[in-house]
């Protein structure tokens, strides 16, 4: 054999390039493809998700004759008058976690240290498999009741109940009492809302909504959206804004509210695009986009136009609110005639 029969054919440069530019041209076609098919599938589990909890919402009724209560206020010993655990707790059983329901001490308040068990339970059917902002536990790292510093761990949820378009909460009973005879939701302080209170119809009635957990700021990630609790930026939404309206807020300038009033906070929202998923009371769910029609918000205070008031004293609408369809779906028997074409 000679020398020349042992020489092998390189590659140009040239040769070399097209081959990289091909290989790159396959990658820019293939990994949108790959991440577009990634998260269909997560927005198809989202969809999963609502329809199970809104199953589990009405195998609680079917036991018990009456929808759970979007949190129980109660005095509880060393606290006093404060919201109780969330819809979700009371679902524990219907949700086939049985052994966690039977952890839970309901003669006192969930956020003590004897649930302590509950705060740290992640459920994979309360969480969107598009936020990784709730696959891990957070940390509150101050001093919480009987909770230690550093020691209270917590799991999160993108997933609330419909209070309607209005939340309230008082610790005084007697006003509380009053405050919550303006709600309208499927769920609110105290609520004994059953199938026959929705008479404004299964299919046009909102029963539960997502929360994006993912666009909150740390603070607010780590304060609100907590699983197990009742209060209303943490497992119940209103339709006071829009869904994602802390984005058009942002866009328009205006006044944002702080706290579990923040749009961003107790707002249905979504990380699946503009807009969110909803369940209906009949089991069914749909995807609607923040166009949906709503009442505007105004600039300068924040409230949608026309409306004055806050979570501890009622909602007062002027002449001027209107009622978009959004907030009409959210009511159980306001009477409103929407179409959901």
């Amino acid at each position: 054999m000679t020398a020349h029969s042992r020489r092998v054919r390189a590659f140009s440069l040239i040769e070399l390039l097209v081959v990289i530019l091909i290989i790159a041209i396959l990658l820019a076609i293939t990994i949108p493809a790959v991440q577009h098919a990634r998260e269909s599938s997560r927005r198809t589990s989202c969809r999963n998700n609502l329809r199970t909890l809104a199953l589990a919402l009405h195998g609680y009724h079917d036991a018990n004759r009456v929808f759970p209560m979007g949190t129980p206020v109660a005095s509880y010993p060393d606290i006093g008058v404060f919201p109780g655990h969330s819809v979700f707790v009371a679902l524990l059983n219907q949700l086939n976690q049985g052994p966690a329901y039977n952890a839970v001490n309901f003669d006192l308040s969930i956020y003590v240290r004897a649930n302590q068990t509950v705060h740290e339970l992640r459920i994979a059917s309360l969480l969107c498999p598009s936020d990784g902002s709730t696959s891990s536990l957070g940390l509150y790292p101050a001093a919480y009741l009987d909770m230690p510093a550093g020691s209270f761990q917590i799991a999160y949820t993108n997933y609330a109940v419909c209070s309607g378009t209005w939340y309230h909460f008082s610790d005084d009973p007697e006003a509380l009492g009053r405050l919550t005879a303006q709600d309208n939701g499927a769920a609110f302080a105290n609520s004994r809302v059953t199938v026959g209170s929705i008479r404004d119809g299964l299919t046009h009635t909102l029963l539960l909504s997502e929360k994006a957990h993912a666009r909150l700021n740390a603070d607010d990630a780590r304060d609100w959206h907590w699983w197990f609790s009742g209060f209303q930026g943490d497992t119940l939404f209103w339709t006071l804004y829009p869904p994602n309206a802390d984005r058009r807020l942002r866009e328009l300038g205006g006044l944002l509210p702080t706290g579990g009033e923040h749009p961003g906070v107790s707002a249905a929202s979504s990380v699946h695009g503009d807009g969110a998923h909803f369940a209906f009371a009949d089991g069914s769910v749909r995807f609607f986009s923040d166009s949906i029609d709503s009442w505007p918000i105004s600039r300068s205070s924040g409230l949608p136009v026309g409306v004055s008031g806050n979570a501890n004293r009622p909602y007062v609408l002027s002449p001027r609110a209107r009622m978009g369809i959004y907030q009409s779906l959210s009511t159980i028997a306001g009477g409103e005639s929407v179409s959901l074409d």
